[in-house]
C-alpha cells in the first residue's frame, strides 16, 4: 500500500460517522502463520463477548463475521499484518488495511476504531467503553511503521484544514538508514 493509499484510509476511519453500533478494530501479526494470533484473537473474543451489552452483542458477532471472512479468502501471501475494521447495522462498514510490516496483536470494540479497552476505574472497578484516541492510535501505528511523529499544538494551520490533531511523516528507508543511530537504544 503506498502512502497516498494510507492516508486515504486513515482519513476514512478519523471521518468515519458515529453510528452506535459496535466497530469491531482487530490488528493482527502474521508474520509466523495462523496459529500465532488464532489463540490470543479467540481469547479476546470471549472477554469482549462477555464485557459488551446483550444489545450491542448481535452487531459484534456480524462484525467478526466479516472479519473471519476476509481471514479465510482475503489477505495476500505477502502481509505480515492486518489492521481490520468492521460494523454491521444501519451503516454497515469493512475496512482490511495489510501491511509488509508487523502490527501487535489486538482485538477492541467500541462506536468507532479503537485500540484497547480503558483499564478499570482505580475509584469504582467501572470498564466503561471510552472516546477514543484515534491520535495515540495513529501514533502507535506510526512508530510501528517507522514513520516520524510530529506532534503540533494549537496550530492555526492545522485547524484551519479541520482540526488534525497530529501529522505523519513518511520516511523511505533510505532516510532512515541515513540518520545517525540514537544513543541508548
Amino acid at each position: 500500500m503506498d502512502l497516498q493509499h494510507l492516508k486515504g484510509h486513515i482519513r476514512t476511519l478519523i471521518t468515519l460517522k458515529e453510528t452506535g453500533d459496535p466497530l469491531v478494530s482487530c490488528y493482527l501479526n502474521l508474520e509466523s502463520g495462523r496459529a500465532t494470533y488464532r489463540d490470543e484473537l479467540d481469547l479476546r473474543v470471549r472477554v469482549l463477548r462477555q464485557a459488551l451489552l446483550v444489545q450491542a452483542r448481535r452487531g459484534f458477532e456480524e462484525a467478526l463475521g466479516r472479519i473471519e471472512a476476509f481471514l479465510a479468502s482475503g489477505v495476500l501471501p505477502e502481509a505480515n499484518a492486518v489492521a481490520l475494521f468492521a460494523r454491521a447495522g444501519v451503516e454497515p462498514f469493512f475496512l482490511a488495511l495489510q501491511f509488509k510490516v508487523p502490527l501487535p496483536n489486538h482485538l477492541g470494540v467500541d462506536t468507532v476504531p479503537v485500540g484497547e479497552l480503558p483499564p478499570a476505574c482505580p475509584c469504582c472497578g467501572e470498564r466503561k467503553m471510552r472516546e477514543t484516541n484515534l491520535k495515540e492510535q495513529l501514533v502507535r501505528l506510526a512508530e510501528m511503521l517507522g514513520v516520524k511523529i510530529e506532534i503540533v499544538r494549537e496550530s492555526d494551520v492545522l485547524f484551519d484544514i479541520g482540526g488534525v490533531g497530529c501529522l505523519l511523516r513518511y520516511r523511505t528507508t533510505e532516510q532512515r538508514d541515513s540518520e545517525p543511530a540514537k544513543q541508548g537504544r
